[in-house]
């Protein structure tokens, strides 16, 4: 979408160039370029002298860039040059507009009610929601002192339809109030009516609308109205230079986010302020996009839409831009990611620790992470696992462990990290850890091995061989290396290791490397003391619960139905 626009100055035109609505008109009785005109002047009041103007803007310049950026993501996705209906152009025109006009109720509170400027940030689809509706009934004007639309009777239908979809722009409340029919038309025009899909553009054009022109003035920064999350999403801002959308292939988007940072900035901050973008913005529009992708879509045959969020992986150093507030970097290293930067992991054993990366090797630990956070291979649940554990997610790594970049550069960073221990052998535990040790392996140039659970004859006293057992051979004097995708409850890594240790012949060495930790395992794990695990990535809120082995079942199984069970 070309973007000849001056963003110096937005009026009532720019909305109208935007969505070409120059000239059209509905049914004959409604010029559609008049509408957005009289919905501009209509919020346009509303915003002059703005109240909460120490948040970040949510005025007529956010509304602009919202629809600019909901329809470059529409142009994006559309299949066949397909277009918005006239009327679902001025839909979403009027939508952005007056999606955020509740961040204005303090001008215009009803009588006897009064709310701090924090409950207003939080009600502020609600109260919007009400002034647009008391602005229909002719109340606004005459109770409350607002501008009124001047729209006649049987225009009212825009706004009606515009109210739906502005504030279902976040949270649930409305956006279940759309309804489930997607493909509504007007009969009589043939004229497509997609609340849904609108609604869904005006949401992810509102959260990609991140640019640090949203910050008003730096030192906003030591605001008062500031509390530290709110304080951490106005940082998130701050940092983002630039946000464009580009498209790699028909029904998809590609959204790349170019950031900035201190210009004497040194490389934990730097990596602190990539925490903040990536668990802010890049986990925000991920779980904004699986929400709202079945509704991207024109109709019942469109194939599903794709976006892919990329952090450009070199930010720009600007001496205009300010370092990070010291209640933000505790708060990214208390909440956002407790277990880097140094911080001493007390939930962990001391055996058992993140890998240790590199500022340029990032990337990796954060494609492992958005491969969990974008759901590839996760499912949510109840699940029994065959260790006697049940937990709430399962991890599948197959996929990621299929992507042989990810393995080469991975293995590329642990090549180095274990080649001053003298690794001999390297065991692979089940076929999604076999690329990995394989590839490894041939870097440190250690022997390959592999092993997984599988019962293959009874013992005489009723119990049961194993693969763990019978297929791995005798390690005398090795170095020896594990390999594993999941590090949970450890049973699997614990039993092993038990294995080793007890045979005649003992590996002299091991140690051991699991791409993800889920779960809090302090007090499941008891590795011995010289034994130390590695692991890429963590996820630290996975809940297990022990079996009780003659029922089968743990503390929570009977409060579960059964469809939400699962069997490993």
């Amino acid at each position: 979408m070309k973007n000849d626009f001056n963003f110096d100055y937005i009026d009532s035109n720019s909305f109208i160039d935007l969505l070409g609505l120059r000239g059209k008109r509905f049914h004959k009785s409604a010029s559609l370029d008049a509408l957005i005109g009289t919905a501009f002047d209509f919020a346009d009041t509303i915003w002059k002298s703005p109240q909460l103007y120490k948040f970040v803007d949510h005025g007529i310049d956010h509304s602009f860039h919202v629809l600019l950026k909901a329809k470059d993501i529409f142009d994006k996705l559309r299949p066949d040059n397909s277009n918005l209906s006239s009327y679902e152009s001025t839909i979403l025109g009027i939508s952005a507009l007056i999606h955020d006009i509740g961040m204005q109720y303090e001008k215009y509170p009803k009588p006897g009610e009064e709310y701090t400027q924090h409950q207003i940030r939080k009600k502020h689809i609600q109260l919007g929601h009400e002034m647009i509706l008391d602005t229909i009934n002719k109340n606004l004007p005459d109770n409350r002192g607002g501008p009124g639309i001047g729209l006649p009777d049987h225009h009212l239908s825009f706004l009606y339809d515009s109210a739906l979809v502005a504030f279902a722009h976040s949270g649930r409340l409305f956006w279940d109030k759309l309804g489930e029919t997607q493909y509504d038309r007007f009969k009589s025009a043939g004229y497509y009516r997609r609340l849904r899909l609108l609604a869904a553009l005006i949401r992810i054009g509102d959260e990609l609308h991140t640019e640090h022109t949203r910050i008003p003035e730096l030192n906003f920064i030591k605001s008062p109205l500031l509390d530290d999350e709110g304080l951490a999403h106005w940082c998130v801002c701050h940092y983002v230079q630039d946000i464009k959308i580009v498209s790699p292939g028909p029904g998809s988007a590609r959204v790349k986010m170019y950031w900035r940072v201190p210009e004497d900035v040194d490389d934990v901050e730097v990596q602190k302020i990539r925490t903040l973008l990536q668990d802010l913005r890049e986990r925000k529009i991920n779980n904004e996009f699986n929400m709202i992708q079945p509704y991207l879509v024109l109709d019942e045959n469109t194939e599903p839409c794709m976006l892919e969020f990329n952090l450009e992986s070199e930010p720009e150093k600007n001496p205009a831009v300010s370092k990070l507030p010291p209640e933000i970097s505790d708060y990214i290293m208390a909440k956002l990611r407790p277990y880097q930067f140094g911080a001493k992991e007390t939930k962990h054993t001391d055996a058992i620790n993140q890998l240790q990366l590199q500022p340029e090797h990032e990337h990796i630990r954060k494609k492992a992470e958005s491969f969990v956070i974008k759901s590839h291979g996760v499912k949510s649940g109840h699940f029994r696992l065959k260790t006697g554990w049940h937990t709430d997610r399962m991890v599948n790594c197959r996929e990621l462990c299929s992507d042989i970049i990810f393995i080469n550069d991975l293995c590329a960073i642990l090549s180095k990290h274990y080649t001053e221990f003298n690794i001999t052998d390297i065991l692979a535990i089940g076929t999604s850890a076999i690329g990995i040790a394989s590839n490894l392996a041939l870097m440190l140039n250690a022997n390959i091995l592999f092993t997984f659970e599988s019962v293959i004859e009874q013992k005489d006293n009723n119990d049961k061989y194993t693969e763990y057992e019978r297929g791995i051979p005798e390690l005398n004097n090795s170095r020896l290396l594990i390999i594993d995708d999941i590090l949970g409850v450890g049973s699997v890594l614990n039993k092993i290791i038990s294995l080793l240790r007890n045979r005649t012949n003992p590996p002299n060495f091991i140690h051991a490397f699991c791409l993800f930790s889920l779960g809090e395992k302090n007090s499941q794990i008891e590795l011995p003391t010289d034994v130390k695990v590695d692991y890429l990535a963590a996820f630290p809120d996975v809940i297990y619960l022990k079996e009780n082995p003659s029922t089968k079942t743990c503390a929570i199984c009977n409060q579960l139905p059964e469809f939400i069970r699962y069997e490993e």
